[in-house]
């Protein structure tokens, strides 16, 4: 004699798999759900059905990829800019699969906080970019209302682990090498940027290669190794006056 329990689990099992394929995704296709042959066949396929609907609906930590780097609510933010933490519109990147192993494609979501480097009022500013290949962590409750107030409050919905609470963590897959970037070595720290501009610190001392000028309050070094001052006088070639007459000439050795 069918149980009690056995029944309900059938009945729900089989209720949700009708309700799946009248349901459309955003393709406009049917979602069938994990429903598969062995999914109504027994009192446990109804079970185990149930329970992988269940875990499915959990999202923890997922691989996205950036759709729109960072935005406020007054427009994009420029790379490096200083200013309050934006957000940005992920795409996740590994696809929802049914029973039936057909693929379900994420669609977009909008407006997730990044990770920045920052503690107090000191921050590295080194923010997303479109096209960035990174992690999603998902909260297991909704943040909404400490998102906007950034402070302790209740969860504003009943939400759980969805992705509308994801935070993006940063970079974990690239193609290619950084164009500019700071390396801890063995031996000390080097400094590059775009323009080739390099700093390498190794053994106490400090060497700079610049393809242009180096200038400090006004003074400059310039590629070629002159060293200008502020008012436009050339340290390695300029003349003044003598007290005793004449004028002094030019450093030499």
């Amino acid at each position: 004699m069918i149980s009690l329990v056995s029944l309900l689990v059938y009945l729900v099992a089989r209720g949700v798999h009708w309700l799946a394929l009248v349901a459309l995704n955003e393709q406009g296709g049917l979602l069938r759900g994990m429903e598969d042959t062995s999914s109504s066949s027994t009192d446990q396929g109804g079970i185990d059905f149930l329970t992988k609907r269940i875990l499915n609906r959990r999202y923890m930590i997922r691989p996205v990829q950036v759709v729109k780097a960072p935005y406020n609510s007054s427009g994009s933010i420029p790379p490096g800019t200083p200013g309050p933490i934006g957000v940005v519109d992920i795409l996740p990147l590994v696809n929802q699969m049914d029973g039936w192993k057909n693929a379900i494609p994420h669609g977009t979501v909008y407006g997730v906080n990044y990770l920045r480097l920052a503690g107090g009022g000191n921050a590295v500013i080194n923010d997303p970019v479109q096209n960035d290949i990174g992690l999603a962590l998902v909260s297991d409750t909704d943040w909404t209302t400490v998102r906007s107030t950034l402070a302790q409050a209740n969860p504003a919905s009943r939400r759980r682990s969805n992705m509308a609470d994801a935070i993006y963590i940063g970079k974990i897959a690239d193609g290619g090498t950084p164009e500019q970037y700071v390396s801890f070595t063995s031996s000390g720290i080097t400094m590059k940027d775009k323009s080739s501009a390099e700093m390498v610190t190794s053994g106490g001392n400090v060497t700079w290669t610049l393809p242009g000028n180096f200038v400090v309050n006004g003074a400059t070094i310039t590629s070629a190794g002159e060293i200008v001052l502020k008012d436009g006088t050339i340290v390695d070639t300029h003349t003044h006056d003598d007290p005793q007459g004449g004028q002094v000439g030019p450093p030499h050795n």
